[in-house]
């Protein structure tokens, strides 16, 4: 946002600081990932692009630089595109995935003409306090789906609440066939332990890294042993 990493708070924008955080003092980007960087040799980076999502301009420039600074890794980024044009931006830069996220969604055709060009695409369905955020029919569009999911759960974004389990689970059940990446509220490994018992392929967990309560250790048992 506005340039600088910022530091979630319950999904409440208006409220989010630059980071400053034990794992990193600085909220410059390129200094974040590097720190991540140390910590473990992720493959995989979410950014989401807070003004965008907000309709408040966009760190698209900012974002495609630091892609192809680390031109190795892959960028899941969400940029709250609505329009295809927004979409075919994102696709020119080779080393990242664009999220829709359902809260900038305004009807279920939009979205499903955004899947069906877009074939990598990742859906995130967004919640905030147990409701969804965006077309209610797309919960029950399942075919509409792409392979990889996010099951964000806004409110619990930075708030070490834990995960949304019943939320996620109720989706796992759903769509047996997807890949779900849960977000929001991950606590370190034991939240990701069960995570992956429900059959969750992965997770976005940047506050519990920041806070050290996931470290290199936790990190290494978790990402090399099975699925991330």
């Amino acid at each position: 946002m506005e340039g600088r990493v910022v530091a979630a708070d319950g999904g409440e924008r208006d409220r989010y600081s630059p980071l400053r955080s034990p794992l990193c003092p600085s909220s410059d980007p390129g200094e974040v990932l590097e720190a991540f960087l140390r910590l473990s040799p992720f493959s995989t980076i979410y950014i989401a692009d807070l003004d965008a999502i907000r309709r408040r301009g966009d760190q698209f420039q900012a974002i495609a630089c630091l892609t192809a600074a680390h031109e190795q890794l892959r960028f899941w980024v969400d940029a709250g595109v609505t329009r295809d044009a927004e979409m075919q931006a994102w696709a020119r830069l080779t080393n990242v995935t664009a999220v829709i996220g359902s809260e900038n969604q305004r009807s279920l055709h939009a979205v499903a003409f955004l899947l069906k060009h877009t074939r990598t695409a990742i859906l995130s369905l967004d919640f905030r306090d147990g409701e969804f955020l965006g077309p209610r029919e797309l919960l029950n569009q399942i075919q509409l789906w792409p392979t990889r999911v996010i099951a964000m759960s806004l409110h619990r974004v930075g708030s070490g609440y834990g995960p949304d389990f019943e939320c996620i689970q109720t989706l796992r059940r759903a769509a047996p066939h997807q890949q779900i990446f849960a977000a929001g509220g991950i606590r370190g490994r034991q939240d990701l332990v069960a995570l992956k018992k429900l059959g969750v392929q992965g997770a976005l967990c940047a506050t519990a890294l920041h806070k050290e309560s996931l470290g290199s250790r936790e990190l290494r048992g978790l990402l090399y042993n099975g699925n991330p």
